[in-house]
């Protein structure tokens, strides 16, 4: 691992960290490697418990939707990308994971500390999307999971000083970062997910960054008490913003 922090572009920040080998946190992949040559497993079995593991789920969906020509349609679900790929290739995938114990190191803990953030945002989309977008859930937990695919790849391969310091939030820190990096997350991120060629939901949940974009978010923060249900608001902007799965996205990471 490079340990020299040097600053770089959002670009540049997005190909060196892809060219990091991201470890796995559990024993997902060896297991259902052991599976793999007993009982034959259904794609949907198999995508079960691949979604246990996020990183090993990542470069499955990346590498199928990277092998689509550029006219077909994104893979959005893990049982597609296997039917795609085959048994083969996941062999093969699983086969290369690596595994890294939380307390190897400050920046692995860190980093399973980060992925364990990710998995419950992640779930709490899922279950979010019950009320309103049901058929969507899927799609919303690995929109929700993947969102934070960068902060995965800085939590472990940066050292501890090279993080900006924890009470430290929003334009602040985004700030620190630029000054630090050459680059923020949110700029890092937007270079790096195209890349990974992640489903068009993925790409779409970006933060709210615009003064007039956190402006609507503040105004709907005012209108929904701590208890019993919300008045439905009168303005146009925030029924739309509210009804759009993005939000529920947000809302969830």
């Amino acid at each position: 691992m490079d340990t020299t922090l040097e600053k770089r572009s959002a670009e540049e920040w997005a190909a060196w960290l892809l060219e990091q080998d991201l470890p796995s946190t559990n024993r997902t992949a060896p297991d259902l490697l052991a599976e793999l040559d007993g009982t034959p497993r259904t794609f949907q079995a198999m995508s079960d418990e691949i979604q246990e593991d996020p990183v090993l789920a990542l470069k499955l969906l990346a590498r199928a939707n990277t092998a689509l020509d550029a006219k077909e349609t994104l893979v959005k679900t893990l049982s597609q990308a296997l039917s795609l790929l085959g048994v083969d290739f996941l062999r093969n995938l699983l086969s290369s994971v690596r595994i890294e114990d939380s307390e190897s190191s400050p920046s692995a803990r860190r980093f399973h500390w980060r992925m364990g953030r990710s998995f419950v945002a992640a779930h709490i989309a899922r279950a979010l999307a019950q009320y309103h977008f049901a058929k969507q859930a899927d799609e919303l937990f690995w929109a929700a999971l993947f969102r934070s695919i960068p902060a995965w790849y800085l939590a472990r391969m940066l050292d501890d000083q090279d993080h900006p310091p924890a009470h430290l939030r929003g334009r602040q820190r985004a700030q620190w970062q630029r000054e630090h990096w050459g680059a923020d997350e949110e700029s890092i991120w937007r270079h790096m997910i195209p890349r990974l060629g992640m489903p068009e939901r993925v790409t779409r949940a970006q933060l709210p960054a615009e003064r007039e974009t956190l402006r609507h978010w503040a105004r709907l923060e005012r209108l929904c008490p701590s208890e019993g249900t919300p008045p439905r608001p009168e303005d146009r902007t925030l029924r739309m913003l509210i009804q759009s799965p993005d939000t529920l996205v947000i809302l969830a990471i």
